[in-house]
Protein backbone atom coordinates (compact mmCIF):
# COMPACT_ATOMS: atom_id res chain seq x y z
CA UNK A 1 0.00 0.00 0.00
CA UNK A 2 0.98 3.84 -0.39
CA UNK A 3 2.49 5.57 2.17
CA UNK A 4 1.97 8.99 2.79
CA UNK A 5 4.37 9.38 5.40
CA UNK A 6 7.24 7.83 3.49
CA UNK A 7 6.02 8.98 0.38
CA UNK A 8 6.09 5.21 -1.23
CA UNK A 9 4.56 1.59 -1.67
CA UNK A 10 5.22 -0.27 1.63
CA UNK A 11 4.90 -3.67 2.76
CA UNK A 12 2.03 -3.67 5.65
CA UNK A 13 2.18 -7.00 7.96
CA UNK A 14 -0.77 -8.07 10.22
CA UNK A 15 0.13 -9.94 12.35
CA UNK A 16 -2.55 -12.59 13.75
CA UNK A 17 -3.62 -11.81 17.71
CA UNK A 18 -6.33 -14.00 18.67
CA UNK A 19 -9.74 -16.00 17.16
CA UNK A 20 -12.55 -15.25 18.49
CA UNK A 21 -15.39 -17.91 18.18
CA UNK A 22 -17.55 -20.79 19.66
CA UNK A 23 -16.61 -23.47 21.03
CA UNK A 24 -17.42 -25.79 18.08
CA UNK A 25 -15.63 -23.62 15.58
CA UNK A 26 -12.87 -23.29 18.01
CA UNK A 27 -12.72 -27.13 17.99
CA UNK A 28 -12.26 -27.37 14.26
CA UNK A 29 -9.57 -24.44 13.92
CA UNK A 30 -7.59 -26.61 16.14
CA UNK A 31 -8.09 -29.43 14.89
CA UNK A 32 -9.36 -31.68 17.62
CA UNK A 33 -12.73 -33.24 18.25
CA UNK A 34 -15.83 -31.67 19.19
CA UNK A 35 -16.72 -30.25 23.12
CA UNK A 36 -18.39 -33.48 23.32
CA UNK A 37 -15.17 -35.61 22.96
CA UNK A 38 -13.33 -37.02 26.05
CA UNK A 39 -10.50 -34.51 25.88
CA UNK A 40 -13.09 -31.33 24.84
CA UNK A 41 -10.51 -28.67 26.11
CA UNK A 42 -8.21 -27.06 23.35
CA UNK A 43 -5.50 -25.79 26.30
CA UNK A 44 -5.14 -28.69 28.50
CA UNK A 45 -5.82 -32.70 28.51
CA UNK A 46 -8.49 -32.36 31.28
CA UNK A 47 -10.70 -35.42 31.16
CA UNK A 48 -14.61 -34.77 30.50
CA UNK A 49 -16.00 -36.52 33.57
CA UNK A 50 -19.70 -37.83 33.18
CA UNK A 51 -20.67 -37.73 37.27
CA UNK A 52 -21.18 -39.68 39.96
CA UNK A 53 -24.10 -40.45 41.50
CA UNK A 54 -24.64 -38.98 45.03
CA UNK A 55 -26.86 -39.26 47.74
CA UNK A 56 -27.83 -36.69 51.03
CA UNK A 57 -27.51 -37.66 54.68
CA UNK A 58 -30.70 -39.42 54.41
CA UNK A 59 -29.42 -41.71 52.24
CA UNK A 60 -31.93 -40.56 49.32
CA UNK A 61 -30.39 -40.15 46.07
CA UNK A 62 -29.51 -37.15 44.07
CA UNK A 63 -28.53 -35.70 41.07
CA UNK A 64 -24.98 -36.63 39.86
CA UNK A 65 -22.32 -34.19 40.14
CA UNK A 66 -18.72 -33.66 38.84
CA UNK A 67 -16.42 -34.03 41.85
CA UNK A 68 -14.79 -31.05 43.17
CA UNK A 69 -11.31 -32.88 42.61
CA UNK A 70 -11.63 -32.87 38.87
CA UNK A 71 -11.92 -29.25 38.95
CA UNK A 72 -9.61 -28.43 41.08
CA UNK A 73 -6.33 -30.36 39.26
CA UNK A 74 -4.16 -28.81 37.30
CA UNK A 75 -3.87 -30.91 34.56
CA UNK A 76 -0.83 -31.13 31.74
CA UNK A 77 -1.46 -28.29 28.41
CA UNK A 78 -1.62 -28.98 25.02
CA UNK A 79 1.57 -27.28 23.46
CA UNK A 80 2.08 -26.24 20.15
CA UNK A 81 4.70 -28.81 19.61
CA UNK A 82 1.60 -31.27 20.70
CA UNK A 83 -0.71 -29.76 17.71
CA UNK A 84 1.93 -29.75 15.27
CA UNK A 85 3.14 -33.68 15.77
CA UNK A 86 -1.17 -34.19 15.63
CA UNK A 87 -1.47 -32.66 12.05
CA UNK A 88 1.25 -34.09 10.52
CA UNK A 89 0.08 -37.38 11.98
CA UNK A 90 2.92 -38.75 13.96
CA UNK A 91 0.85 -39.04 16.58
CA UNK A 92 2.96 -41.61 18.62
CA UNK A 93 5.82 -38.76 19.47
CA UNK A 94 3.14 -37.49 21.41
CA UNK A 95 4.23 -37.67 24.93
CA UNK A 96 1.59 -40.48 27.03
CA UNK A 97 -1.22 -38.24 29.19
CA UNK A 98 -1.73 -39.95 32.22
CA UNK A 99 -0.83 -43.28 30.42
CA UNK A 100 -3.67 -42.63 27.58
CA UNK A 101 -2.34 -43.56 24.16
CA UNK A 102 -1.83 -39.96 21.75
CA UNK A 103 -4.27 -41.51 19.23
CA UNK A 104 -6.79 -41.02 21.75
CA UNK A 105 -6.37 -37.46 23.01
CA UNK A 106 -8.97 -35.85 20.72
CA UNK A 107 -6.95 -34.82 17.73
CA UNK A 108 -8.65 -34.40 14.25
CA UNK A 109 -7.95 -33.55 10.93
CA UNK A 110 -9.57 -30.46 9.91
CA UNK A 111 -7.32 -28.75 7.49
CA UNK A 112 -6.25 -26.39 10.50
CA UNK A 113 -2.52 -27.86 9.80
CA UNK A 114 -2.29 -24.59 7.61
CA UNK A 115 -2.92 -22.33 10.33
CA UNK A 116 0.24 -24.00 12.20
CA UNK A 117 2.59 -22.44 9.68
CA UNK A 118 2.48 -18.96 11.09
CA UNK A 119 5.04 -18.91 13.33
CA UNK A 120 3.70 -16.64 15.76
CA UNK A 121 0.28 -18.67 15.98
CA UNK A 122 -0.08 -21.17 19.02
CA UNK A 123 -3.49 -23.09 18.58
CA UNK A 124 -3.66 -23.13 22.75
CA UNK A 125 -3.06 -19.44 23.77
CA UNK A 126 -4.30 -17.41 20.96
CA UNK A 127 -7.75 -18.97 21.23
CA UNK A 128 -9.51 -16.88 23.67
CA UNK A 129 -11.49 -18.94 26.52
CA UNK A 130 -15.10 -17.27 26.48
CA UNK A 131 -16.31 -15.87 29.92
CA UNK A 132 -19.49 -17.35 29.12
CA UNK A 133 -18.53 -20.75 29.24
CA UNK A 134 -15.84 -20.61 32.24
CA UNK A 135 -18.05 -17.97 34.92
CA UNK A 136 -21.45 -18.19 34.04
CA UNK A 137 -21.53 -21.57 32.60
CA UNK A 138 -18.76 -23.02 34.19
CA UNK A 139 -18.17 -21.62 37.76
CA UNK A 140 -21.67 -20.28 38.15
CA UNK A 141 -23.60 -23.01 36.79
CA UNK A 142 -21.47 -25.84 38.89
CA UNK A 143 -22.24 -23.77 42.35
CA UNK A 144 -26.06 -22.81 41.67
CA UNK A 145 -26.80 -26.29 41.11
CA UNK A 146 -24.44 -28.20 43.46
CA UNK A 147 -26.70 -25.29 46.20
CA UNK A 148 -29.74 -26.15 45.16
CA UNK A 149 -29.92 -29.94 44.38
CA UNK A 150 -27.31 -31.14 47.21
CA UNK A 151 -27.59 -28.59 49.71
CA UNK A 152 -30.71 -27.17 50.19
CA UNK A 153 -33.54 -28.89 51.59
CA UNK A 154 -37.47 -27.89 50.67
CA UNK A 155 -38.08 -25.31 53.25
CA UNK A 156 -34.52 -23.66 52.62
CA UNK A 157 -35.23 -24.11 48.85
CA UNK A 158 -38.83 -21.70 48.82
CA UNK A 159 -37.16 -19.39 51.40
CA UNK A 160 -34.26 -18.41 48.70
CA UNK A 161 -37.12 -18.39 45.94
CA UNK A 162 -39.26 -15.97 47.75
CA UNK A 163 -36.09 -13.84 48.71
CA UNK A 164 -35.44 -14.02 45.33
CA UNK A 165 -39.17 -12.49 44.22
CA UNK A 166 -38.43 -9.86 45.63
CA UNK A 167 -35.98 -8.80 43.33
CA UNK A 168 -37.86 -9.58 40.31
CA UNK A 169 -39.25 -6.16 39.22
CA UNK A 170 -34.95 -4.73 39.61
CA UNK A 171 -34.40 -2.02 36.74
CA UNK A 172 -31.09 -3.86 36.49
CA UNK A 173 -32.05 -6.85 35.81
CA UNK A 174 -32.16 -7.16 31.66
CA UNK A 175 -34.80 -9.62 32.01
CA UNK A 176 -37.43 -10.99 34.29
CA UNK A 177 -36.00 -13.70 36.45
CA UNK A 178 -39.14 -15.89 36.38
CA UNK A 179 -37.77 -19.67 36.47
CA UNK A 180 -38.02 -21.78 39.36
CA UNK A 181 -34.54 -22.85 40.98
CA UNK A 182 -35.00 -26.43 40.76
CA UNK A 183 -35.17 -26.34 37.01
CA UNK A 184 -31.57 -24.73 37.08
CA UNK A 185 -30.10 -27.64 35.59
CA UNK A 186 -31.60 -25.89 32.37
CA UNK A 187 -31.05 -21.98 32.95
CA UNK A 188 -28.92 -20.12 30.53
CA UNK A 189 -26.47 -18.10 30.44
CA UNK A 190 -28.31 -14.84 31.78
CA UNK A 191 -30.04 -16.52 34.40
CA UNK A 192 -26.90 -17.64 35.80
CA UNK A 193 -25.57 -13.36 35.30
CA UNK A 194 -28.86 -12.46 37.27
CA UNK A 195 -28.60 -15.24 40.32
CA UNK A 196 -24.60 -14.49 40.51
CA UNK A 197 -25.08 -10.68 41.41
CA UNK A 198 -28.18 -11.36 43.84
CA UNK A 199 -27.14 -14.50 45.31
CA UNK A 200 -24.40 -13.29 47.51
CA UNK A 201 -27.04 -10.72 49.37
CA UNK A 202 -29.16 -13.38 50.57
CA UNK A 203 -26.76 -13.73 53.50
CA UNK A 204 -29.59 -12.20 55.58
CA UNK A 205 -32.39 -14.56 54.76
CA UNK A 206 -29.85 -17.61 56.22
CA UNK A 207 -29.13 -16.53 59.49
CA UNK A 208 -30.50 -19.04 61.54
CA UNK A 209 -28.71 -21.55 63.23
CA UNK A 210 -31.13 -23.80 60.52
CA UNK A 211 -29.46 -22.63 57.60
CA UNK A 212 -25.81 -24.51 57.82
CA UNK A 213 -25.40 -25.69 54.32
CA UNK A 214 -26.89 -21.85 52.83
CA UNK A 215 -24.37 -20.11 55.22
CA UNK A 216 -21.45 -22.18 53.61
CA UNK A 217 -22.10 -21.22 50.11
CA UNK A 218 -22.75 -17.04 50.81
CA UNK A 219 -18.73 -16.61 51.20
CA UNK A 220 -18.47 -18.83 47.77
CA UNK A 221 -21.10 -16.06 45.92
CA UNK A 222 -19.56 -13.50 47.07
CA UNK A 223 -16.32 -14.25 45.78
CA UNK A 224 -18.23 -15.06 42.46
CA UNK A 225 -19.47 -11.99 42.55
CA UNK A 226 -16.11 -9.95 42.77
CA UNK A 227 -14.95 -11.97 39.87
CA UNK A 228 -17.38 -11.30 37.95
CA UNK A 229 -17.80 -7.95 38.58
CA UNK A 230 -13.93 -7.21 37.21
CA UNK A 231 -14.20 -9.98 33.66
CA UNK A 232 -17.72 -8.23 33.11
CA UNK A 233 -16.28 -5.07 32.28
CA UNK A 234 -16.57 -3.69 28.60
CA UNK A 235 -12.57 -2.02 28.01
CA UNK A 236 -9.67 -1.39 30.35
CA UNK A 237 -8.35 2.14 29.02
CA UNK A 238 -5.44 2.38 31.42
CA UNK A 239 -3.69 -0.02 33.87
CA UNK A 240 -4.04 -3.37 32.23
CA UNK A 241 -1.58 -5.10 34.24
CA UNK A 242 -2.86 -4.19 37.54
CA UNK A 243 -6.31 -5.19 36.09
CA UNK A 244 -4.70 -8.81 35.10
CA UNK A 245 -3.43 -8.87 38.60
CA UNK A 246 -7.07 -8.14 40.08
CA UNK A 247 -8.66 -11.09 38.12
CA UNK A 248 -5.96 -13.52 39.07
CA UNK A 249 -5.98 -12.71 42.71
CA UNK A 250 -9.84 -12.85 42.55
CA UNK A 251 -9.37 -16.67 40.71
CA UNK A 252 -7.14 -17.63 43.57
CA UNK A 253 -9.07 -16.03 46.48
CA UNK A 254 -12.74 -17.97 45.13
CA UNK A 255 -10.98 -21.24 44.55
CA UNK A 256 -9.07 -21.08 48.13
CA UNK A 257 -12.45 -20.47 49.74
CA UNK A 258 -14.07 -22.89 47.55
CA UNK A 259 -11.70 -25.73 48.61
CA UNK A 260 -11.96 -24.60 52.28
CA UNK A 261 -15.82 -24.66 52.00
Amino acid sequence: MFSAEHERMVLVIAPLLFICADNPRHAEVCGIKMPSSVYPCRKCYQMKYQGIQATNEAGKRISKVVPLDTILLRYDPRTRQDYELASSGTYNEIPLRNGISAVNLCYKDTGSYALLLLSFFDPAMDRPVEVLHTILLGAAKYLVKYLVKNLLDKPSLDRLTAALKKHESSPAYSRTFRHKLQYCGSFLGWDFKQLIQILPIMEMEFSGPGYHNAQLMIPVFKRLGLLSSLVFVRAIHANAERYILNVQEAVVVLWVVGVMK
